[in-house]
């Protein structure tokens, strides 16, 4: 069997990225594949500025001929909406007006299950989790 990613928690979401669902509680919550994506990116360093150009690389790829900032806002309007989240008093998602934005709660990380020696090392966890994100697509 395969390693699968790990589960990043936050507050009471968890988000399992080995079956791309996100659960409040134990609880499945549909969330549209951007809006997923775009969670994925900012749980991946939270307390970081992710900026809008490295979103547009990381999720829409420079082939794709896209409405960018259209599908980001509506990409995050959605994950707010999930989240129970307010643009005015953030809880989870801060904007940074035209730069990017932040991922504000504290994050807990599960490794991939055939790695968590790598995992042990801090610099290589978000990245590692993402790669695990990437490869179960």
């Amino acid at each position: 069997m395969e390693p699968g990613p790990g589960i990043l928690s936050f507050d009471l979401f968890e988000m399992d990225l080995s079956s791309r669902e996100l659960r409040r509680q134990g609880k499945s919550i549909p969330l549209q594949d951007k809006a997923f994506q775009l969670l994925a990116l900012l749980l991946e360093t939270p307390g970081k500025l992710v900026s809008r150009e490295e979103i547009r690389q990381r999720l829409w790829n420079g082939d794709t001929h896209v409405e960018f900032d259209d599908n980001l806002n509506h990409a995050v309007r959605k994950l707010r909406q999930v989240l129970g989240d307010s643009p005015d008093k953030p809880r989870f998602v801060q904007t940074f007006s035209r730069r990017g934005y932040r991922f504000l709660a504290p994050v807990k990380t599960e490794p991939c299950p055939g790695d968590r020696k790598t995992l042990a090392l801090p610099d290589a966890q978000g990245r590692l989790l993402w790669l695990c994100f990437l490869f179960s697509i």
